[in-house]
């Protein structure tokens, strides 16, 4: 019972393998932008419903996350798309291994969510996987049109998987005396990646007539 944290950083961690293996065997264009926009709303409501109730007063930890990820992602990181929507072609390893480092937090969140509240742990751990499936999802697709080898991308995908538990194992031994403060961090990263980068992405490009086109409402 008291490893349950890492038991649900593990499962985490396998849908990031997970999603980042559907682009290497499956056609998956057009249906993408919705696990985008299902992801953001998962983090968001995590945020609101789970983590804030959690964190007391650590509003400045809650900004340092937010303004954190955002110069992260600013400098090194992607976002997330959607099949025949990656504008970029190429991924810098520096990219890489800073996305790798976020898994490592969202490792981090699952403890501390879990220490706060064990269900608000379970809670945290779905939305880590959910959003970090998506994350790795993309990375396969931009790796994949930029003609990477299937070897490359694989070890990426394992790299996103694996340091997810990893950041949960290295967190135990300080988190008791600071699990709030880092609690608060994470949330604001999650509220930065929810509501600034996946959210925006999953209503790009929408044609709400096509739509409706589509579902047979509109005939020609």
């Amino acid at each position: 019972k008291g490893n349950m944290y890492l038991i649900f950083s593990i499962v985490a961690g396998l849908f990031a393998v997970l999603g980042g293996l559907i682009p290497l065997f499956l056609k998956v264009k057009g249906w993408a932008r919705y696990w985008i926009g299902l992801a953001a709303g998962v983090l968001i409501s995590t945020v609101i419903f789970e983590m804030l109730p959690e964190i007391g007063g650590e509003l400045l930890a809650l900004g340092i996350g937010f303004f954190f990820i955002y110069v992260l992602e600013k400098v090194l990181m992607i976002h997330a798309c959607g099949e025949g929507e990656c504008k970029i072609h190429k991924i810098s390893w520096i990219a890489l291994l800073s996305m790798a480092a976020d898994n490592l937090i969202d490792g981090m969140a699952i403890v501390t969510s879990y220490l706060a509240n064990p269900l608000a742990g379970m809670i945290v751990a779905l939305a880590v996987a959910i959003h970090e499936g998506v994350q790795s999802f993309s990375a396969s697709i931009i790796m994949k049109r930029g003609r990477y080898n299937r070897s490359k991308i694989l070890f990426t995908v394992l790299l996103f998987g694996v340091t997810i538990p990893i950041g949960a194992l290295l967190s135990k031994s300080f988190l008791f005396l600071y699990y709030k403060e880092l609690l608060a961090f994470s949330a604001g990263i999650f509220i930065y990646v929810g509501a600034s980068d996946m959210l925006p992405e999953a209503h790009k490009k929408f044609n709400r007539i096509q739509t409706l086109e589509r579902g047979g409402v509109r005939k020609r």
